[in-house]
């Protein structure tokens, strides 16, 4: 069974399952600080249509086997903009500020005022201590 354009569906939803992964992660990892849901944005849909068009591009001028293709990257494009669509849909700020975890630890003083200076509001502290390269 020949299925047309089943490359391009496969494009779609590796695509959509990346953005999706990424949003995930954004929403549980970093709402809780406050972070500006454009960088949600960037990561979830901006990055992965970037990584596309790179990709498209050393297959083009990198290798001898491959090429690059405009309809792989349109694909992935919709790809990610499905994946972010879905999740942004799914995304309720009650639910991620009272059913994920918090983090439990208190981050060295570094990294604290790393966190101060790009999200604009302190570390939550608690019980531990993280140094770096640990």
């Amino acid at each position: 069974m020949k299925i047309s354009y089943l490359d391009k569906v496969v494009h779609v939803c590796m695509y959509a399952g990346m953005s999706g992964m990424l949003w995930l992660e954004f929403l549980r990892n970093h709402r809780k600080f406050h972070a500006p849901l454009w960088h949600a944005w960037v990561g979830g849909l901006l990055c992965p249509v970037l990584f596309s068009g790179c990709v498209e591009l050393l297959q083009e001028y990198c290798t001898t086997y491959r090429g690059g293709d405009w309809p792989d990257l349109l694909a992935n494009a919709t790809g990610a903009l499905l994946g972010s669509r879905l999740r942004v849909s799914g995304y309720s700020p009650t639910y991620m500020e009272n059913k994920l975890p918090v983090n439990k630890l208190r981050v060295h003083p570094h990294v604290q005022s790393l966190y101060t200076r790009v999200y604009n509001v302190p570390t939550p502290g608690c019980t531990r201590v993280i140094h770096p390269g640990v």
